[in-house]
């Protein structure tokens, strides 16, 4: 399937989670908002990579920075999991009726994503590092 294609002048990465972030936020643009099939894989698959990345870390096979490195990429994982958890919570399934059209919980949904933002650049960053160790 041709993602790009089929969905024109979407953004994805780390400039998507952004977009997300200040579209949540947005209620004069966006009345009504819902944590639903788009984003809802998101989430999850943060705590995977966090579990994934803690067995690489912990498995020896690695200098003991890279290794490090890769640990704290995990920790950063498991945060965003966490803001994941705290943003589904205020707009996804089981939340409220109207939530979506709540600017409270809107303003704390956003406040979520941009935490799972910083979290993500921090383990990109951390992950980036461990490489740059091992090639070295």
């Amino acid at each position: 399937m041709d993602v790009l294609g089929r969905f024109a002048g979407a953004t994805f990465g780390l400039v998507g989670i952004e977009a997300y972030a200040r579209d949540c936020a947005d209620v004069e643009t966006h009345r009504d908002w819902s944590a639903c099939h788009p984003i809802n894989p998101q989430w999850t698959i943060r705590n995977s990579s966090a579990v994934y990345l803690e067995g690489v870390a912990k498995a020896h096979l690695l200098p003991a920075e890279a290794a490090g490195a890769i640990a704290t990429a995990a920790e950063h994982y498991r945060a965003c999991f966490a803001a994941w958890q705290e943003y589904y919570a205020l707009l996804g399934y089981g939340a409220p009726e109207g939530a979506g059209r709540m600017k409270d919980r809107r303003q704390a949904g956003a406040a979520a994503a941009r935490r799972w933002l910083e979290h993500e650049r921090a383990a990109i960053k951390e992950l980036r590092s461990a490489l740059r160790l091992l090639e070295e």
